[in-house]
C-alpha cells in the first residue's frame, strides 16, 4: 500500500473514531442527565415523605386536640396557635428543602380543605383553615386508600409545579383516619440543583473532547493504538455514568433496608427530633445462638431463618416513621421515632414473642426449642450532649446484657 493511500486511510479512521467518540459522549451525557434527573426527583420526594411522616407523627401525639380542632376550625384556639407556630418553625428550619408543608381534611367528592400550614399569617402564601380546593390524583388516592402516596413527577397546581408526598394521620388511640399531612418541593428548587449538574457535565464533556483531540494527534500514526484509546475512553465514560446510578439501599437476602439506608434515615430523624425535642428509640436485635443454628442445620436453612425473622419484624412495624434494617449478619435494628419509652418497650416485647411464636425449630439453642431473638433498647431525646454513636452504643450494650441474662428477652439500658 502506498504511503499516500495509507495516509488517506489513517485520516479516515481518525475521522471515524472522532464521530464515534462524539456519539458516545452525547449518548453518555443524555443517559447521565436522565439518570441524575430521575434520582434527584426520587431523593426530593423521599425528603418530602420523611417531612410529611414527621408532621403526621407529631400531630398524632395530640390526636384528641387535632380531632377537636377539625370540628370547629377555631383559629383563636390555643391548640391552633401552638400547632401553627410549630409548623412555621418546621417550615423555616427546612426552607432549602420544602416549598410547602400542610395538613388536609376530606370534605366531599373531589374536595378537601386545608387545616394547618407552615406559613405566617401575614404571608401571601398563608392558607387559613377551612379553605377548600379540588383534589389532584394523589389527594384522591391517599384519601381513598388512607395510605402514603409519593409523587413520581411534578404536578401542575394553582400553587405551581409541585413534587409532593402525602402521609395519613391516624388517631393515636382509636386508629381513626383524621386526614393527610403533606410536603411539597417546587420546580424552582429542582431546577437549581439540576443546573449545577448540567454545568458540571458540560465541563466534563469539554475536557473529554480536549483530551481526546490531544490523544488523536499523538496517536495519528497508529490506527490500532487509536482504536484502543477510544475503547478505553468509552469504558471510562461508562464507569463515570455508573457512579450516577442509584446506590442500593436494600439488603439482598432479607429485602429489608440495609445499613447504609439506616445511617441516612438516622441522620434525618436525629436532626428533626433534635429540633423538635422529641424522643427516639433504637432496638438492636440479634438472633439467639445463630452460629449454632447454622452449624447444626446448614447455611441454607440459616438464610431461610434470617428471611423469616426479617419478614416478622416488617409485619410488626405499622407506623410510617418506623424503620427496620438488617445491620449485619444475624443482627437487625429498629428505629422508632416520636414514641414514648413504655410504648417502645411493649412493641419490643411483642416482637420477641412473635418471633418465638413462628415456631422455627432450633435443635442447638440454649434458650428454647424454637428460634428466638434478644433485643437491647435505648431511648433518648437528641441534644448537644449526646451523639448517634453513643445512642447506638447504649442499645448495643443493652443487647449484650440481654444475651448474658438468658436471651429471648428485651433489656432497656
Amino acid at each position: 500500500m502506498s504511503k499516500e493511500k495509507k495516509d488517506i486511510r489513517i485520516k479516515y479512521y481518525i475521522r471515524l473514531l472522532l464521530v464515534i467518540f462524539c456519539v458516545v459522549i452525547l449518548a453518555s451525557g443524555i443517559i447521565a442527565y436522565k439518570s441524575a434527573a430521575a434520582e434527584l426527583k426520587k431523593q426530593l420526594v423521599n425528603k418530602c415523605h420523611a417531612m410529611a411522616a414527621t408532621i403526621a407523627a407529631v400531630i398524632a401525639e395530640d390526636s384528641d386536640g387535632y380531632a377537636e380542632f377539625l370540628n370547629d376550625m377555631n383559629v383563636d384556639s390555643a391548640y391552633y396557635k401552638r400547632m401553627h407556630d410549630l409548623m412555621i418553625k418546621i417550615r423555616q428550619e427546612n426552607d432549602d428543602h420544602f416549598t410547602y408543608i400542610y395538613t388536609q381534611k376530606f370534605i366531599k367528592d373531589n374536595t378537601f380543605s386545608f387545616v394547618l400550614d407552615g406559613e405566617p399569617a401575614d404571608s401571601p402564601l398563608y392558607t387559613p383553615p377551612g379553605v377548600q380546593e379540588q383534589m389532584t390524583w394523589m389527594d384522591l388516592l391517599a384519601f381513598r386508600e388512607q395510605r402514603a402516596v409519593l409523587g413520581s413527577d411534578f404536578i401542575k397546581t394553582d400553587w405551581g409545579d409541585l413534587l409532593s408526598a402525602l402521609v395519613p394521620i391516624f388517631h393515636k388511640d382509636t386508629g381513626e383516619f383524621l386526614g393527610l399531612a403533606g410536603a411539597d418541593t417546587d420546580r424552582a428548587q429542582y431546577d437549581a440543583i439540576i443546573r449545577i449538574f448540567i454545568f458540571q457535565t458540560a465541563i466534563s464533556i469539554t475536557a473529554a473532547f480536549v483530551v481526546f483531540a490531544l490523544c488523536m494527534r499523538w496517536l495519528s500514526g497508529n490506527v490500532y493504538r487509536s482504536i484502543k484509546k477510544e475503547r478505553d475512553w468509552a469504558n471510562h465514560l461508562m464507569f463515570a455514568n455508573k457512579k450516577l446510578e442509584k446506590l442500593s439501599t436494600t439488603d439482598e437476602l432479607t429485602k429489608l433496608n440495609n445499613r447504609r439506608s439506616f445511617s441516612e434515615y438516622m441522620d434525618i430523624i436525629w436532626e428533626q427530633n433534635h429540633r423538635l425535642k422529641l424522643p427516639v428509640t433504637l432496638l438492636m436485635i440479634d438472633i439467639d445462638c445463630f452460629k449454632k443454628y447454622n452449624d447444626s442445620l446448614g447455611h441454607l436453612e440459616g438464610d431461610k431463618a434470617l428471611i423469616a425473622v426479617a419478614q416478622c419484624m416488617k409485619n410488626n412495624v405499622k407506623r410510617e416513621t418506623d424503620f427496620v434494617a438488617r445491620f449485619g449478619g444475624e443482627e437487625f435494628v429498629c428505629l422508632l421515632p416520636f414514641i414514648q419509652r413504655k410504648e417502645a418497650f411493649d412493641f419490643a416485647k411483642i416482637l420477641v414473642t412473635n418471633v418465638e411464636n413462628m415456631k422455627i425449630p432450633h435443635p442447638a439453642s440454649e434458650t428454647s426449642q424454637y428460634l428466638t431473638i434478644s433485643a437491647g433498647m435505648a431511648t433518648v431525646v437528641p441534644d448537644n450532649n449526646n451523639t448517634q454513636a453513643q445512642f447506638i452504643h447504649e442499645a448495643d450494650r443493652a443487647l449484650y446484657t440481654a444475651k448474658k441474662s438468658g436471651r429471648n428477652m428485651v433489656v432497656v439500658n
